[in-house]
């Protein structure tokens, strides 16, 4: 309602620094997933100031929230082309308004939608 949304994206297209820590970073991608009861998890809106999808500290079951989210794009934007991003305690992604990541601490996870596939 305050379009801060809007502000968070053409600030962080400008070059300005955008943190988030945990649910923080996840909202500041496009979307994230949603899980209801006796249905296939769904998309769901987020700011969108970076264009990749993100999971963090989930690396104990292999990334299966992310894994959800990559497989809801597809279903719902076919043949979409995602850069998804599993961050592990400890760790941080820089992503620069460009799109180029780099990280800090352990190593990502990198997962990308690509032709209908999920992809390591």
């Amino acid at each position: 309602a305050l379009g801060l949304d809007e502000k968070i994206r053409s600030r962080h297209r400008e070059g300005a620094l955008v943190v988030g820590v945990s649910a923080g970073v996840i909202g500041l991608t496009r979307w994230w997933v949603e899980f209801p009861d006796g249905a296939p998890p769904y998309r769901i809106p987020c700011i969108g100031a970076v264009d990749v999808a993100v999971d963090c500290h989930d690396e104990e079951s292999d990334w299966e929230e992310l894994r959800a989210l990559l497989a809801a794009w597809e279903r719902e934007e076919p043949g979409a082309r995602v850069d998804g991003w599993g961050i592990p305690r400890g760790g941080a992604l820089e992503i620069a308004p460009d799109g180029a990541v780099a990280y800090l601490g352990p190593a990502p996870k990198r997962l990308r939608l690509d032709g209908g596939r999920i992809v390591e």
